[in-house]
């Protein structure tokens, strides 16, 4: 393994670049792109050993053509990928690399974008890259945000209740930018805990669990547990209840029960609330109770007034038989309820979350206590 980490391309001697063209069994490397030159580059991708990359930021004058392009395959061998969006080029990089069966892919968000729409659309491109290459090997893909972006959101931060603090934010009606990734079919990690609560909707949602029945682990919600807010949408006029938030209610996450019978973590914006049929199928003991989820965080809204505390919990824990950790994050204001305090609604929220945490479990007939957090 060769490690480089450089201050600048100074840093890296015309006798190191030399070294690295005589290497011929690398099997894992770590480089700033900066500090590469073409030829060095182009020895790189033909190297039939090298399995892992990770490819820093840094500006590159490296030349990426599409792999349709070139007489030969760039990164063959290549298993595990390492990029960075901070690498201006990394869409054309993914768009020129041509492995026979890469694994994972760990793309490092090293950028704060002054709105969601402009990060979505950068993830669109990385996904519309992604889903270009083989589709069969491919297993983890996760998007996280860089530890000196994390520490500057936390600075930024001023806690859950300061209304002129919320770095973190929500973007409704993202299905356009993450479509691409539904073609891939053999997940079974999808991960993007960047600044930005995804704000899917059903259809998005059914698609997603339509398309991955191997996925495991699933977030569309940030890393960090901060003070945020949902992007709301334009009400459609005339038309009562409009829905403002494009995000499905918590029975929405019904379409994972049948579809991903291996998922065990799963991080979504939900709307807290239950839709009248989910309500007859309590009544009725219907809840499916095949799921394997162990470990559910929601992004969420305050539990709707006219669903009793009674109804939510026996919704947790008819559809999530296997949950050994809950936990609510709240916006720092509710768009739909803007009557009921942050306060009472996380107040209300831990109430649900310690009845369901002391639920007995009929079927074990045993005490089992859920771990819970309302942030």
């Amino acid at each position: 393994m060769v490690t480089s980490v450089g201050r600048s391309i100074h840093a890296l001697s015309d006798h190191v670049l030399g070294a690295l063209m005589r290497m011929c069994n690398l099997r894992t490397l770590w480089v700033r792109a900066a500090l590469l030159d073409q030829p060095t580059f182009a020895h790189l991708g033909s190297l039939s050993t090298l399995t892992g990359l990770a490819l820093e930021a840094g500006w590159s004058n490296i030349a990426y053509p599409d792999r349709t392009e070139t007489g030969s395959r760039a990164f063959a061998a290549l298993r595990e990928l390492s990029v960075s969006i901070a690498h201006s080029d990394a869409p054309h990089f993914l768009a020129h690399i041509d492995p026979e069966s890469l694994e994972a892919v760990n793309i490092h968000w090293e950028y704060l974008y002054s709105d969601a729409s402009s990060s979505g659309a950068v993830l669109q491109q990385l996904f519309a890259a992604l889903s270009q290459l083989p589709k069969i090997s491919l297993k983890h893909v996760s998007v996280a945000l860089d530890a000196e972006m994390e520490q500057m959101v936390h600075i930024a931060d001023g806690g859950p209740d300061d209304s002129h603090s919320h770095r973190l934010k929500g973007l409704a009606d993202c299905s356009f930018d993450l479509e691409p990734v539904l073609s891939l079919t053999a997940l079974r990690t999808l991960e993007i805990g960047i600044d930005v609560v995804f704000q899917v909707d059903d259809e998005f949602l059914m698609a997603l669990a339509e398309n991955m029945p191997h996925l495991e682990s699933l977030r569309l919600t940030p890393l960090l547990r901060g003070p945020f807010s949902f992007d709301c949408l334009e009400p459609v006029p005339d038309e009562l209840n409009s829905d403002i938030l494009g995000i499905p209610n918590l029975d929405g996450l019904f379409a994972f029960s049948k579809r991903c019978l291996k998922l065990t973590t799963l991080r979504l914006a939900v709307r807290a609330s239950l839709s009248g049929d989910s309500r007859s199928r309590l009544e009725l003991d219907a809840i499916p109770s095949s799921c394997g989820v162990r470990t559910l965080e929601l992004w969420t809204t305050a539990l709707d007034p006219e669903v009793s505390d009674e109804t939510f919990v026996s919704f947790l824990v008819g559809a999530f038989p296997s949950l050994e950790e809950l936990c609510a994050v709240l916006p720092i204001s509710h768009p739909e309820h803007e009557m009921i305090p942050r306060t009472e609604a996380r107040a209300r929220w831990e109430r649900v979350a310690n009845d369901v945490s002391a639920h007995e479990r009929s079927a074990a007939r045993v005490r089992s206590h859920v771990l819970w957090e309302i942030v």
